[in-house]
């Protein structure tokens, strides 16, 4: 169990993660919300996430709220309206406080100062990497690219903790 505060991020969507950051902002664990990107009939381990989160107990879960878009496939959609769905439930079970948060209010407040880009993706990016240089966002060794799903998810655990919500 830990009893000092903790700030949890989820991003529910198909590439989405969790992100853990203590009380003063350094960076507990990040982990892929579903094992396999490739897998399409992959799901969560709901076991292993119980497990997780009753060992965060002192926990405030900031959950993005999916947001239906003409950017975005039906299926794609129906996954991660199904992600929090399973989230939420579990969460709440265990007693833990959790937070539907649309996206642009956590990326309001965490994009501040950042000049507006057509694809937030990058600016999530830039700003994790600027406030956790120390952070490898990259889901595998092998990535090239940094992952949206780690990048959105601890910039939303980090908007939690400034917020002290």
């Amino acid at each position: 169990m830990c009893s000092a505060k903790t700030y949890v991020g989820i991003d529910v969507g198909k590439k989405g993660a969790f992100a853990f950051l203590n009380y003063d902002g350094a960076r507990l664990e990040q982990m892929p919300l579903i094992g396999s990107r490739t897998d399409k009939n992959s799901r969560q381990d709901l076991w292993t996430i119980k497990e997780l989160m009753k060992s965060y107990d002192n926990s405030v879960v900031v959950i993005e709220k999916p947001m239906c878009s003409g950017k975005q496939g039906v299926a794609s959609q129906c996954k991660a309206f199904n992600n929090k769905g399973e989230l939420y439930g579990l969460i709440t079970a265990l007693n833990i406080r959790v937070l539907e948060v649309r996206p642009s209010e956590w990326q309001k407040v965490m994009y501040k100062g950042e000049p507006k880009r057509d694809d937030k993706k990058v600016t999530s990016a830039i700003v994790a990497q600027r406030l956790f240089p120390d952070i490898n966002f990259r889901r595998t060794e092998r990535c090239k690219n940094l992952d949206d799903g780690y990048t959105d998810a601890i910039l939303m655990a980090e908007y939690a903790r400034r917020g002290n919500l």
